[in-house]
């Protein structure tokens, strides 16, 4: 039994956070007033149980018998929930393993208009079926510092030009985009207010990218580099056919503009050979050639791969020549050209030219190719990283992280 089910109105609070689920009755909600000081609460999360519970393990309580996501428990907790919205401010907000289309209109409603003072918005495993209700989600919380998505998706596409287009200013401490099992294009069009917003600020961003299309992680990139100091990438990118974005509009939730969406959709269409998506990204990079910014931080992961060399560039391009801490790790289950060892090298040593004295530079090697470039005869690295090795800034080293697997 997880230490957060309901058994007291008062363990419904957890850390500071009200946790809503499936097993939690009207009353529980009700009778906190008496029991947590308003002020020490400032989060509330609510989940649904059709994948996973709170505390990350393995939970379908919240389907029904036939499999069907069941959200019909939530629709109970409105009139209570409105009391605490008004009661308590919440900061943050979390929405978890919904399938958005399965909470009735009403609700969705009530959920992004009564918490929407919230500055800290994070969606974990929701289904939101449409992009339209995807970004009516985001632009429900006008003060937002932080965002996090994580294994979020929107199959159909019927978002229109007026909803994506912003002006206001947007302002973020932290922006996570992690793993998804579709493509950000829609979220980046809204973070950059299709192309409108004059100032996006990010200072933290967690990114994981999985898509052979770089335009969209190139815009995101160009925009927010001015402000970014700190990041931590991951690029891995998955063996996609190409996709079209389906055009669709259904249960109220209409297709509201579609010349729009048919341009989009157009845009969205990742390439799916990965080859040819890589010539399309370094020429993408040399033509918009994003200028350096401030970065000082950087942790990145890339699983080699075509695109790689692209990510390593457009990496080296962000980073600011006062950098104090560069980690990379490269991935190799396949190897790299002579060709690529060479621009790697290249790269990675033109980066390290002017820098600071205490700067960490740390470049790693993984995979099951990793092994042999270090304690094969002649250690092999020497010969594919030379300006690095004769450099000596870069601290080279081999992660074997299947070790690590087996011994978890």
């Amino acid at each position: 039994m997880s230490t957060l089910d309901i058994t007291t109105p008062a363990s419904i609070v957890h850390d500071g956070c009200i946790i809503i689920k499936r097993s939690t009755r009207p009353d529980d909600i009700s009778s906190i007033h008496t029991r947590i000081a308003l002020p020490s609460v400032r989060e509330i999360g609510l989940f649904a149980h059709t994948t996973h519970d709170e505390n990350g393990e393995h939970d379908k309580s919240g389907l029904d018998k036939d499999d069907m996501p069941n959200h019909a428990w939530l629709d109970e907790l409105v009139p209570v929930l409105s009391e605490i919205a008004q009661d308590f401010h919440f900061e943050k907000v979390t929405l978890c393993d919904f399938s958005w289309g399965c909470v009735t209109k009403s609700t969705r409603e009530f959920l992004l208009s009564r918490f929407s003072s919230a500055t800290h918005l994070k969606l974990c495993t929701v289904d939101f079926w449409y992009t339209n209700e995807l970004l009516k989600t985001l632009q429900s919380f006008p003060r937002l510092t932080q965002l996090e998505i994580v294994n979020c998706e929107w199959e159909f596409l019927n978002l229109s030009q007026e909803q994506a287009t912003r002006t206001e200013e947007l302002n973020l401490t932290h922006l996570i985009l992690d793993e998804a099992h579709t493509q950000y294009d829609p979220v980046v069009l809204w973070l950059l207010g299709n192309g409108e917003r004059a100032i996006v600020n990010v200072s933290s961003a967690h990114i994981v990218w999985e898509n052979t299309d770089a335009r969209c992680l190139v815009r995101l990139m160009e925009k927010i580099a001015p402000s970014l100091r700190n990041l931590t990438y991951r690029q891995k990118v998955k063996n996609l056919v190409e996709c079209t974005p389906t055009l669709r509009g259904l249960d109220g939730d209409e297709l509201m503009d579609p010349s729009f969406s048919a341009v989009l959709a157009e845009r969205w269409t990742a390439p799916e050979n990965e080859k040819v998506a890589a010539v399309k990204a370094m020429e993408l990079l040399r033509t918009t050639r994003v200028n350096r910014g401030v970065l000082t931080e950087l942790d990145a992961c890339i699983e080699w791969s075509p695109l790689a060399v692209f990510g390593i560039e457009l990496l080296c391009q962000l980073l600011s020549h006062q950098a104090t801490s560069v980690s990379l790790t490269l991935i190799l289950d396949s190897s790299p050209n002579d060709t690529e060892w060479d621009t790697v090298d290249e790269l990675l040593n033109t980066l390290t030219i002017n820098k600071t004295t205490l700067a960490v530079f740390e470049l790693w090697l993984d995979g099951d190719l990793a092994n042999s470039l270090f304690f094969d005869d002649g250690a092999p690295i020497m010969r594919r990283l030379p300006r690095l090795v004769q450099q000596n800034i870069w601290q080279i080293g081999y992660v074997d992280s299947s070790y690590d697997s087996a011994s978890d």
